[in-house]
């Protein structure tokens, strides 16, 4: 009786440290688990670091292009707008009738795609591997990039106009398009950066895909001004001080 009284008093031993033994070991991985969850919050991977950096830089240039530096700047960028039907994307009689000639009534009539382009591949390459990294991790999303040819600022070297309408930088602002001047020794110089609602697929309404864009007969060291479809029929002005594109406000826009 004493040997069998041992032998079960040992097994209740057993039991007991077998359960110890469980609990100790799922709190090792619940710890673990949980340090691993703040690991990953902590660690951000590379891809999401260049697109939260491409997402920053397009709001920084879109505030760049919007503002104007001091107050002399300001003063000069406002009062020179013409809003016109907020129907349309261009009031073409409205901007006529307000004393305004136009030298081409669209500039983004003729797309091409932008990988017939090496030379904007290569200046554009940061944006199209950040744009390759948003199709890889959402790859049922479509990614429409062209660009179009015009002379803004009549030396007679083909200029390009560039549309990116990829998920990186297509938003409620509209897509990303730039302003590539070439200069005399094939080179391209930046001049314009801004998200305006252009791009639009192929749809039926709209021509190529596109809403126009305007060119005026006014220059400013040789550069049209430009009408863009922001919202409203928003005048863009070369600044020679800025060597770019800026947009101007209107008289009762809030800055």
């Amino acid at each position: 009786m004493d040997k069998r009284k041992a032998l079960k008093n040992l097994l209740i031993v057993f039991i007991i440290g077998c359960i110890l033994y469980i609990i100790l070991i799922a709190n090792q991985i619940a710890q673990q688990e949980v340090l691993s969850g703040k690991e990953e919050q902590q660690t951000v991977p590379e891809t999401e670091v260049a697109q939260q950096e491409v997402i920053v830089d397009m709001k920084n240039a879109e505030e760049k292009d919007l503002k104007c530096g001091g107050e002399n700047d300001e003063e000069k960028h406002i009062g020179e707008i013409y809003k016109g039907d907020l129907s349309i994307p261009i009031d073409y009689e409205f901007l006529i009738s307000s004393g305004n000639r136009i030298y081409m009534d669209n500039i983004l009539s003729s797309p091409i795609p932008l990988e017939n382009n090496p030379l904007l591949l290569e200046v554009l390459k940061h944006d199209l591997d950040v744009e390759a990294d948003f199709l890889e991790k959402f790859p049922q999303t479509e990614s429409e990039n062209d660009f179009f040819i015009f002379d803004f600022n009549g030396d007679s070297l083909d200029d390009y106009l560039v549309c990116l309408h990829g998920l990186a930088f297509t938003g409620s602002g509209g897509n990303r398009i730039y302003v590539f001047i070439q200069e005399s020794d094939g080179s391209l110089r930046e001049v314009f950066r801004v998200n305006s609602k252009v791009h639009h697929g192929m749809e039926i309404e709209k021509e190529n895909g596109h809403s126009p864009i305007v060119a005026l007969e006014e220059r400013i060291e040789g550069f049209y001004t430009l009408v863009l479809p922001f919202g409203k029929n928003r005048l863009c002005k070369y600044d020679p001080e800025t060597g770019r594109y800026q947009l101007q406000r209107y008289e009762d826009e809030e800055h």
